[in-house]
């Protein structure tokens, strides 16, 4: 048992929480197979995520596969007062949960990284996954629909969310908080995504030193809300927020989602695509499709105080040789009006690529 052509079944929620107890004990199941039989309903009971990790970075984590069989879990409910929440907790190196929806779960932390389907996810895979009709929040960062935070050589594929709220103080994202690694062919729906700081359609953050892929994901019929900033550098963005990764290749991606921006402060950096590059980066096929709005729903097209770009908010590099190229990129004059395409734009970046449509 426990292998691909013989995977431990599992059948109840009392066998799924024998699955979490045994994790967070100390077994990995790295290399073995788990596949559920049936859709479970865990019924509003408190959930004890499968995997975590210390306070000392001590890694309890899941390294297993878990195979859904297209089935889904109901009633997921996560209330603690420590980090990682989420159906899983920590899902580490090798780690495979795919086919698989949650419905209808209510995930919170006081602490970070909380997601319906993982908390943190390092270096393994989430695949054909959903969520649909959740809460989800973190008291202090990194929530996502998917997964609160990605790490090393992640990915998360054919995932969607819908009808979902995702929040935190800092560093929420529609579909993961804080990106590395990869995220292909993605898709929220009706989502309201709500932070002080870091608020992103997509994700929040792409912050990895290592190559950061975001390809065919897309956000709509969905709302930012940009509330009183947490920190000394709010951005928000329709696809990123902050984009600051090493090597950063985001293609084919597209929102369909209003900002409600609650603040005046002008120190923060909101854009219809991106809130901030800062790094060199390659941005193909990626278009906005939404408005401004402020507090009390007025449409925000000229006039603004704020660092705030129809397109990016903010571009800086450290040198002037960090320039992104910029190709087949748009957003929807018609919706912000006289808002300038760049914030604040880098001296001698071209940004032809991207156009008023």
């Amino acid at each position: 048992a426990g292998t691909q052509d013989d995977p431990y079944i599992i059948k109840t929620g009392e066998q799924l929480a024998y699955l979490a107890q045994q994790v967070n004990a100390g077994t990995n199941y790295s290399g073995k197979y788990f596949k559920l039989s049936n859709s479970i309903n865990l019924a509003g009971k408190d959930w004890t995520p499968i995997g975590y990790k210390t306070v000392n970075n001590e890694e309890y984590g899941f390294k297993g596969k878990f195979d859904g069989n297209g089935n889904s879990i109901y009633g997921l409910k996560v209330n603690r007062e420590s980090s990682y929440a989420g159906l899983f907790g920590y899902a580490g190196a090798g780690s495979d949960i795919s086919n698989l929806s949650v419905i209808k779960a209510d995930i919170a932390t006081t602490q970070s990284y909380a997601g319906a389907i993982c908390g943190d996810l390092y270096n393994g895979t989430i695949s054909k996954c959903s969520v649909i009709g959740a809460s989800i929040s973190a008291g202090e960062y990194r929530s996502g629909g998917i997964c609160g935070q990605s790490r090393g050589s992640a990915k998360i594929e054919n995932c969607s969310v819908s009808s979902t709220s995702i929040s935190a103080s800092s560093i929420a994202g529609g579909i993961c908080g804080d990106t590395g690694g990869s995220l292909e062919s993605c898709k929220g729906t009706d989502l309201t995504i709500a932070a002080g700081s870091w608020v992103g359609g997509i994700t929040a953050a792409c912050q990895s030193r290592t190559t950061t892929t975001l390809n065919n994901c897309s956000i709509y019929s969905s709302k930012i809300l940009f509330q009183e900033p947490t920190n000394g550098y709010p951005k928000a963005g329709g696809l990123v927020a902050y984009c600051n990764a090493g090597n950063l290749i985001i293609s084919d991606c597209s929102r369909q989602v209003d900002f409600h921006i609650g603040i005046t402060d002008n120190d923060l950096n909101i854009g219809g695509l991106f809130g901030h590059i800062g790094q060199p980066g390659s941005f193909t096929n990626c278009h906005f499709d939404g408005c401004f709005m402020n507090e009390s729903g007025e449409v925000i097209d000229s006039g603004t105080s704020l660092s705030l770009g129809a397109a990016i908010g903010e571009h800086y590099a450290r040198s002037s040789k960090e320039f992104c190229t910029f190709t087949n990129c748009s957003y929807n004059a018609g919706k912000t009006g006289n808002i300038p395409k760049v914030k604040k734009p880098l001296e001698g970046q071209d940004y032809s690529g991207i156009i008023a449509k």
